[in-house]
């Protein structure tokens, strides 16, 4: 078993990285830069074959409050430093599940600290830092990724016999593959992804929390000089399935809308 299958079997435990990741780049840039950063971490679970593959995706802001006369503040962030906090924390909560009883793994307690301690001294765990000239770029992938299914349909090839075909790319040898497994098993793929009732797919830190984003609002857009935006009113949900769809769920096959009547309570079989 690799990390990547216990990481499926601990689903509670990718709850808790998001605020993991807020906290690293949070420290980083208060003792390495003196500054207050806002922290958008953004849970992605699933990879191209919609296997359970969690990562992090965090859109950082760092205004420096600390000098009014600076406009705008340049963060250069240390990968590998980064990593090695990453990593630390990573390993620290697995253990403390695994002590605690609280990590499920088809491997013996053994076998599991062995993995642990070759994942420690691993040289290096894959974090990526980019810059970005605005935000836009960054809020539409990740807004694509929150509001799409993990699978668009036109890329399901067959569904036959019990089996469901689909292709995907594969990110290594950069070609199209197919994937094949049984109907109950793409379901199965397909419902880890859906999050939990309540839970929040984005969440946000420092700056960013909602307690403390109504205080420093204002400064923040005065030290960055933009213009802070009039929030939008939210759209009824049919002209938003009629703009995505093209067609309005309130009308009928003649075009005329429908109105509620009665409910009729299902026949008992």
């Amino acid at each position: 078993m690799s990390s990547e299958h216990i990481a499926s079997a601990n689903k509670g435990l990718c709850r808790k990285l998001p605020t993991i990741a807020a906290e690293i780049i949070g420290s980083y840039t208060r003792v390495s830069r003196g500054l207050e950063a806002g922290v958008m971490p953004i849970l992605h679970t699933f990879n191209p074959k919609l296997e359970f593959n969690c990562h992090i995706h965090a859109l950082v802001m760092t205004p420096n409050l600390q000098s009014p006369g600076v406009r705008e503040s340049k963060i250069f962030f240390d990968g590998y430093a980064l990593m090695r906090s990453w990593r630390r924390l990573m390993i620290a909560l697995l253990r403390d599940a695994l002590d605690a009883g609280k990590l499920n793994s088809q491997l013996d307690h053994e076998d599991v600290q062995r993995l642990l301690d070759q994942e420690e001294k691993r040289d290096w765990w894959r974090v990526h830092v980019q810059t970005f000239v605005g935000k836009e770029r960054f809020l539409r992938y990740a807004g694509r990724y929150l509001r799409r299914p993990p699978i668009a349909q036109r890329r399901i090839i067959r569904v036959a016999n019990g089996f469901v075909k689909f292709w995907y790319k594969d990110k290594r040898t950069r070609r199209i593959r197919t994937a094949r497994c049984t109907i109950q098993e793409f379901i199965d793929r397909w419902a880890q992804h859906i999050p939990d009732r309540y839970r929040h797919s984005v969440r946000h830190f420092g700056l960013f929390a909602p307690r403390r984003w109504a205080r420093v609002a204002t400064s923040v857009f005065v030290v960055t000089g933009q213009r802070q935006r009039p929030r939008p009113k939210r759209r009824p949900w049919a002209i938003v399935l009629e703009q995505q769809f093209g067609r309005n769920p309130l009308l009928d096959s003649k075009g005329q809308p429908m109105r509620w009547q009665r409910h009729v309570a299902p026949v008992p079989t």
